[in-house]
């Protein structure tokens, strides 16, 4: 799902001319600041204003060949993100690779459909987040005041059907996936009884043991089914999703070229939605995606590409695993990022 706003089943080139290298190389640096927060995130919750909260920074990676008279595409990618947090940097590889085949053999026909396959990803090697999360079983009550998720990844399969019209420029795509969202660990921290207690949640209990200093160094296990959540099935799970959108290439200058895309997408998270409906909460089910991008040609074969993504529900569907019945009220909040660099095409 990544950019997939500008997916096209015929390739655009400078001036609008076809791209006909069967190489392309992208190599750029995403980042969003104080100084580039041109989508006014802190803006928008008092809570971010003045602070690093939201800040981004990352580069990535894109190979593209093309072959068989460019009806075939092989593509990957992969991301080094770096996020800002309240309380850390998290640390997100992202990866994608598709393969898309175009129906039509005629190059230059106005009308082209291809079909697109493809996988994606994202991991971690672990999210440590401060937690309010009440805590009352068995006569216990206590705050969990800290929650460590290890290596968190989500997995999509993706299968889209692409059109693009020559004569207006334009292409258009639908689409449907499958999300997996895993982990290998869930933890926390708590205090009780004015003792501070490591927290274990397995598939079956909460485990509580004490920090050596406490006094009464006593284990407590809670079966889940006396909790009030399930942290282990609430923070993995399966999702279906659905997206569509289009893109439009701009008549430009020989040595320039510009593209605008749009993308709407839908998820379906069977129970993990319905559970914070029950509490009171408002599921993040769908968001809105804009890019444009601008490239100049400074000679045959490289060019110079500046391009600009914003998303109306921070990063819901860009990466499933950043969703769950924790933060699911952090996700309604528009958020982008600026990405420079350079394609080679040879």
């Amino acid at each position: 799902m990544p950019l997939d706003a500008l997916l096209q089943a015929a390739s655009v080139g400078f001036g609008g001319a076809k791209a006909s290298n069967p190489v392309q190389i992208e190599v750029m640096r995403d980042l969003v600041n104080s100084q580039i927060d041109v989508f006014q995130i802190r803006g928008q919750d008092p809570a971010l204003q003045g602070t690093h909260i939201g800040d981004y920074a990352g580069q990535h990676v894109r190979g593209l060949l093309r072959t068989h008279a460019d009806r075939l595409r092989l593509e990957g990618q992969v991301w080094q993100r770096n996020m800002q947090d309240r309380d850390s940097v998290i640390r997100v590889t992202s990866w994608q690779t598709g393969v898309q085949w175009r129906m039509n053999d005629d190059l230059s026909a106005d009308q082209s459909y291809a079909v697109r396959l493809s996988s994606w990803g994202n991991q971690s090697q672990a999210i440590e987040r401060a937690s309010t999360l009440s805590l009352q079983a068995m006569g216990l009550r206590a705050t969990v005041q800290q929650i460590r998720i290890d290596q968190p990844r989500d997995t999509q399969l993706q299968a889209d059907l692409i059109g693009s019209w020559r004569a207006y420029r334009l292409s258009a795509f639908v689409g449907a996936g499958q999300s997996r969202v895993d982990h290998s660990d869930i933890s926390g921290q708590a205090t009780l009884s004015g003792c501070t207690y490591r927290l274990q949640f397995d598939t079956t209990a909460l485990i509580a043991r004490p920090a050596p200093s406490c006094p009464s160094p006593m284990t407590v296990r809670v079966p889940l089914n006396l909790l009030p959540f399930d942290l282990q099935g609430e923070t993995r799970y399966q999702a279906r999703f659905w997206h569509l959108g289009g893109s439009w290439s701009l008549p430009m200058p020989p040595s320039w070229s510009m593209q605008l895309g749009y993308e709407h997408q839908r998820l379906d998270r069977d129970h993990i939605d319905r559970l914070i409906t029950q509490r009171g909460g408002r599921p993040v089910d769908r968001n809105h995606i804009g890019i444009a991008q601008m490239g100049y040609q400074i000679e045959p074969g490289w060019s110079l590409v500046v391009r600009a993504q914003v998303m109306t529900q921070s990063w819901v569907g860009e990466m499933p695993m950043s969703y769950n019945t924790l933060t699911a009220q952090h996700m309604d909040r528009l958020y982008g990022w600026l990405s420079t660099g350079i394609q080679a095409d040879f």
